[in-house]
């Protein structure tokens, strides 16, 4: 009975490890596949290249894949049902085999649920990377609605856009389809809907003025007679002179403000490859585009909190915004008036100092600005997708207004 007893339990061990062995590999192979993705779409941002290269890519790895695991499987298979039945036919059987059998019999079981757990807390940090980075996302959203005020009155609307991507190529739907990637996600905008956009203002009469302009009207204080837009990029990566300049030049030499990170000029970086100085020179020169500061190094979370809303790093603050305006003094030629915070917030101890230093200063609220409005205070911007054209921006060009 006992012998009948342990021999099940033998069978029913051997089904468990089994099982487990199944398990961890199915994980392991989700993870992989999961970084796989995200491998192949970043590739894809830093080179743009075609979808031809990713589809040869993707097949020459997929089949590298099969055969390295099915060169694991023989391997098994073969040490399995021809080393171990020969080793038993064998009358002398090394002492130090016999040591590393009787371990591995005892404890295979052991070393594959260490190495589920190993790649279990090895997915979970990575989910939670992307988490944080979600908040990221989050923080740079514009906050708040018009009110019903607002929306029945003429005034300036400052847009927010980042990336630009060229959905007219399959390898955009393709990169789109795979990725996670909040760079390609939340901060993009096809380059069609961009166009879109542009003609849907100016077939409503809204005009698309300069940040200058605006500025102007606003020192005017007189009552507006139209609806104005004014256009800003944040963190320009190279879609700004492949995909978006060309667009607004087509649309009538559509005027718009880049707010550069300085110290990311040229760098590839989470997704997205900055614009090299070269690439702004001649988005400068050949369009009506003006450029803006969005620090130089400083545009991060410490803790889901913008690092410059931090008291503590007023003075790194100071040092940062001058480094700046000394970079694109050397690679432009001039400094800049317009300072963007990132992620839309700062403390009025920074907002004081652009003040003083004669800056013109933006964060992400939404909000119509209208003539008399002070500019010691942050103008608002609504950073655009969906939600926010079909809520905020569309209803405001659509709506009346009664001044």
């Amino acid at each position: 009975m006992m012998a009948k007893l342990k021999k099940i339990f033998e069978f029913l061990y051997y089904i468990i490890g089994n099982i487990i062995q199944i398990f961890i590999v199915v994980v392991f192979v989700d993870f992989l596949c999961h970084r796989f993705k995200e491998w192949m779409i970043d590739f894809y941002v830093a080179t743009n290249c075609n979808y031809r290269t990713i589809d040869s890519m993707f097949v020459i790895l997929l089949v590298s894949a099969i055969l390295i695991i099915a060169f694991g499987i023989a391997r098994y298979i073969w040490f399995k049902f021809r080393y171990l039945k020969r080793s038993k036919q064998l009358k002398r059987k090394s002492k130090v085999n016999e040591k590393i059998k009787s371990f591995f019999q005892r404890s295979w079981h052991w070393i594959f649920i260490i190495l589920c757990l190993i790649v279990i807390v090895i997915s979970g940090y990575t989910e939670y990377k992307d988490y944080l980075q979600q908040q990221h996302v989050d923080r740079e959203v514009s906050s708040g609605k018009l009110s019903n005020q607002q929306l029945h009155e003429n005034g300036i609307l400052v847009l927010c856009y980042h990336r630009v991507v060229n959905n007219r190529l399959f390898a955009d739907h393709f990169a789109l389809a795979l990725s996670n990637n909040d760079q390609l996600h939340e901060y993009s905008m096809p380059v069609n809907k961009l166009r879109y956009q542009i003609e849907y203002l100016k077939k409503h009469h809204v005009r698309i003025i300069p940040v200058a302009t605006a500025v102007e009207l606003i020192k005017q204080n007189r009552p507006l007679k139209h609806k104005y837009v004014v256009l800003t990029f944040d963190d320009v990566d190279e879609t700004l002179s492949t995909n978006a300049c060309p667009v607004l030049k087509k649309l009538g030499n559509i005027p718009y403000t880049v707010f550069i990170v300085t110290s990311n000029t040229g760098r590839y970086d989470n997704g997205t490859r900055f614009a090299t100085w070269h690439q702004l020179r001649n988005v400068l020169h050949s369009s009506n585009a003006t450029i803006g500061v969005h620090t130089n190094n400083m545009h991060y979370l410490v803790k889901n909190k913008p690092v410059l809303k931090y008291a503590r790093n007023y003075n790194r603050f100071k040092k940062d915004y001058q480094k700046s305006e000394k970079i694109i003094k050397k690679h432009i030629g001039h400094k800049t008036p317009y300072f963007a915070y990132p992620y839309g917030e700062g403390t009025q101890r920074e907002q004081k100092y652009l003040v003083d230093h004669g800056m013109i200063t933006f964060s992400l609220d939404n909000g119509i600005v209208t003539p008399g409005y002070d500019l010691n205070q942050p103008l608002p911007r609504t950073m655009v997708d969906d939600h926010s054209w079909n809520d905020v921006i569309k209803k405001w060009v659509d709506t009346s207004a009664t001044n």
